[in-house]
């Protein structure tokens, strides 16, 4: 039997999606503006289902991480987030936004982290 590994951190991708173009972007999104090459929602599943099956431990944080969150957010983030939770329980869970469409989602954002638990609203600084 295959003893389970420890992580620090875990980044789960969503999509390269964004509102901005910021210079200092790690993911690709701003110079990637097409939706064609994220990856769906099953396979970013199967991937979190197929990672808890190996990992005894998250010590940190599993941060969703890609374009604008909020631009995923009913589609992609809400699902990718109970997932996380379901699999990992212990984990925290750090959602990383630019914050311009913030006042949107405040009540959506705030429920659910309330709903969930042990999560962390990440304000993204690429823009310098």
């Amino acid at each position: 039997m295959m003893q389970g590994i420890t992580l620090d951190v875990v980044d789960v991708f969503y999509g390269h999606n964004c509102n901005l173009a910021c210079v200092g972007c790690n993911t690709g999104c701003d110079i990637i503006n097409t939706t064609k090459y994220d990856p769906s929602l099953d396979s970013i599943l199967l991937s979190i289902t197929d990672l808890s099956k190996h990992v005894q431990n998250i010590k940190q944080v599993v941060s969703l991480v890609g374009g604008e969150l909020l631009l995923y957010w009913k589609d992609k983030v809400v699902p990718i987030i109970h997932h996380v939770r379901e699999k990992m329980p212990l984990a925290c869970i750090a959602i990383v936004t630019n914050g311009l469409l913030l006042h949107k989602f405040e009540d959506d954002i705030l429920k659910l982290m309330s709903t969930v638990g042990n999560m962390k609203l990440v304000i993204s600084d690429h823009l310098y």
